[in-house]
């Protein structure tokens, strides 16, 4: 198996007030079928730190911070087999010399995984005690990797296939408290 990464990466930041970073990268693999070898994942994303800005006046808030974010990722973790192997034995001989036999059926089609996920978050910093994050996302899988039987009437053979979608979203709820944090 082969695999070659190239990758960008690119930030700015305003004032310490707003952030923006965009990410490209260009994955090869030798797994995949000859049309797909390579794979482009990017993502941006973007922060707003408004308790910089001069119109937020809070004794008890220290962080607000607005974060939100799309990225596209792809998933290459499959066996060198999605190429197809022979396996050699001398069961399988002809003339009293050893042969080879398909021992896994190769897909020329086969491409990425690939995952559309989607972040917004909140955070909120009160006074150095506690750090409260809500984050909600979504993320899309399409083209999901999967082994899959040829034709279970004529083999049991099977074979790496993109096969299927999934959805999911949800909220995550991060607490980090800052119990040690006195000047004493």
């Amino acid at each position: 198996n082969r695999a070659m990464s190239y990758m960008a990466r690119v930030t700015y930041s305003y004032d310490k007030r707003y952030y923006l970073a965009a990410n490209f990268r260009c994955d090869g693999n030798s797994v995949f079928g000859t049309y797909s070898q390579w794979g482009p994942f990017g993502s941006v994303g973007a922060s707003w730190n408004i308790h910089n800005e001069k119109f937020f006046r809070s004794e008890k808030i220290n962080m607000l911070k607005l974060k939100l974010s799309y990225g596209l990722t792809g998933n290459s973790r499959i066996s060198s087999e999605a190429n197809g192997t022979y396996t050699l034995s001398q069961s399988y001989s002809y003339k009293d010399a050893a042969g080879a036999v398909i021992g896994t059926v190769p897909n020329p089609g086969l491409s990425w995984e690939s995952v559309h996920t989607l972040n917004a978050s909140v955070i909120l910093g009160l006074k150095n005690i506690l750090d409260v994050e809500v984050e909600a996302y979504q993320k899309y899988t399409t083209d999901m990797l999967a082994k899959v039987y040829v034709s279970r009437t004529i083999t049991d053979n099977s074979v790496y296939a993109n096969v299927g979608k999934l959805s999911n979203n949800g909220i995550e709820l991060s607490l980090t408290t800052y119990n040690f944090n006195r000047k004493d």
